[in-house]
């Protein structure tokens, strides 16, 4: 290569690509510019459960309202995130909480009967709040889902 053509794709922060075979830059290129693409979140819900009553639980200075909720698709579990929808429109997103750390949107309560769980399996029943949200319904819908990343092609 030419030393001022050299020092001019230094300066300025040129990379030269050298190819043989036509095919191979061009998959380079792509692949290249594939990676600047923002990945693409595809949602897989792992559990759904319904609202079917509602409580009121009296702590120490305050009363907090629990979703009263039966378990009919899959794991309801403090590692994943949760939404609600209500009438089929999604009303609140957020996550679970898990050992007292809050973060925006986390389920402040999950139990099974007495118990402090971490998850709840189909067919059974359990109680839960969000910390962020005490507007449950009875026949809200809460959701467990995974954001899945996937890389974005240019191609298919």
């Amino acid at each position: 290569m030419n030393p001022s053509l050299r020092q001019i794709t230094a300066v300025n922060n040129i990379e030269i690509l050298y190819h043989s075979v036509i095919y191979k830059l061009i998959d380079d290129v792509i692949e290249r510019l594939e990676s600047m693409l923002a990945p693409r979140f595809d949602i897989k819900v792992t559990g759904e459960a319904e609202v079917v009553q509602l409580f009121d639980i009296k702590l120490k200075k305050t009363t907090k309202p629990i979703g009263g909720c039966k378990i009919f698709n899959g794991i309801i579990s403090r590692k994943e995130k949760c939404r609600i929808t209500r009438q089929g429109k999604i009303i609140f997103t957020g996550m679970l909480l898990y050992k007292s750390v809050l973060i925006s949107g986390y389920l402040d309560t999950l139990r099974h009967f007495k118990d402090d769980v971490t998850e709840v399996r189909k067919g059974t029943e359990c109680g839960l709040s969000f910390a962020e949200y005490s507007d449950l319904k009875i026949g809200d819908l809460i959701q467990s889902y995974q954001e899945i990343q996937q890389k974005r092609r240019l191609y298919g």
